[in-house]
């Protein structure tokens, strides 16, 4: 029989120990973050997926999380009957990022949708998600211990300007984080102040 660590019995303890009333809308929230969170990750692949069958691909699949990484990541693979052109391969590799990122305007217009622990947790992801490609693209190597790129990597190899893209992604992730500061809405659970 496995044993369950310390620190989980002593979390349940103290969870028994509240009452029902008080754990209920906070247990909630935090299932509506991780839901948000979840639902950013394939938000992102969608738009992979959309952009491979507009192609002409057939057995689009999403894999979340991918197999580069073990939790925040997901990776989209397509069967094509052709090689995409330059232009499609920078459409493909892009529409992620900017499927996440319309989606991420439309929660910001409802102010309800924002503030909810789904909006919380879609919002922070999706930031997190524009600004790790930045720091990956500028910070690893495709081919160096296994790393095979990300969105960023693969629009340049297609003859995108990386460096265009990756201002567009810090700037609409700190254009955006500006309005949830004015909107006084919160990113799991978290007032940003600056």
């Amino acid at each position: 029989m496995k044993r369950w660590p310390p620190q989980a019995v002593a979390a349940l303890l103290v969870i028994a120990a509240l009452p029902a009333g008080a754990l209920e809308p906070d247990l909630l929230h935090a299932a509506g973050a991780v839901s948000g969170i979840a639902a950013s990750l394939y938000a992102h692949e969608l738009g992979h997926a959309i952009a491979f069958r507009s192609f002409g691909a057939s057995d689009v699949t999403i894999h979340v999380p991918g197999d580069q990484c073990k939790l925040l990541c997901g990776a989209t693979t397509a069967r094509l009957d052709r090689a995409l052109s330059a232009s499609e391969t920078r459409w493909a590799s892009g529409a992620g990022l900017l499927s996440a990122n319309l989606i991420s305007e439309a929660l910001l217009d409802r102010r309800s949708l924002a503030t909810s622990g789904f909006g919380q947790g879609y919002l922070a992801a999706n930031h997190y998600s524009n600004l790790f490609h930045v720091y990956s693209y500028y910070t690893r190597r495709v081919g160096v211990d296994g790393y095979r790129g990300n969105d960023i990597d693969q629009f340049e190899a297609a003859g995108g300007n990386p460096h265009l893209l990756s201002a567009a992604l810090v700037s609409y992730s700190l254009y955006s984080l500006q309005r949830v500061r004015e909107r006084r809405i919160p990113l799991l659970f978290v007032r940003i102040c600056f």
